[in-house]
């Protein structure tokens, strides 16, 4: 389980890293929309995977003895 929490936590944390770069990327570019989705819906979309990776790392942290 513990092992699991940490995979997910990273996994998610990657995920958003990459989703942030891209809709800042995006942005910078001067492109608004990336297919049919916003570049800030891209960015909150990174910074909830970023969180909900910080959440499930302390997650497995805390389940440690």
């Amino acid at each position: 389980m513990n092992d699991l929490l940490a995979v997910a936590g990273r996994a998610a944390g990657v995920l958003g890293l990459l989703l942030s770069a891209l809709a800042c990327l995006a942005r910078l570019a001067g492109y608004y929309t990336v297919g049919n989705i916003q570049s800030i819906t891209l960015l909150q979309l990174g910074i909830a995977a970023l969180v909900a990776g910080s959440f499930l790392l302390l997650w497995s942290i805390s389940l440690r003895r």
